[in-house]
């Protein structure tokens, strides 16, 4: 199964699919940054990007990256909307300028990314 973004719902019978997990405010990974009034879900998306990737080169690097990490091959749901070309799930892959921008793409990009090795120096 391919990693993916899906739509949280409050709709009566529906329950978080399998390996998947919530990203949504209030928990650890929600974006602080509101659309509305002030930001546009394109900017509130690329604050969100910006905030992710300093804490991933600022002092708490590592415990960032491990925390990243733990959202590797799992579907991260919020509350913004998909095409109905991707109602079942975005892959993190996929572009798609139908569906509504979410700072769920950015976690899912960074986390899924692939993985690089260090040099290891005897």
């Amino acid at each position: 199964m391919t990693p993916s973004r899906i739509r949280l719902s409050r709709r009566p019978g529906w329950t978080m699919p399998p390996q998947s997990r919530s990203v949504a405010r209030p928990h650890r990974w929600g974006n602080r940054y509101s659309v509305g009034p002030v930001f546009s879900a394109a900017e509130a998306v690329s604050l969100h990007r910006q905030d992710v990737e300093e804490r991933l080169n600022g002092p708490y690097a590592a415990r960032m990256a491990e925390e990243l990490e733990q959202l590797r091959g799992w579907n991260l749901g919020c509350w913004c909307a998909l095409c109905p070309d991707h109602q079942a799930g975005k892959p993190f892959s996929a572009a798609c300028a139908a569906c509504a921008p979410c700072h769920a793409d950015t976690l899912g990009e960074l986390a899924n990314a692939p993985l690089t090795c260090e040099a290891v120096h005897a």
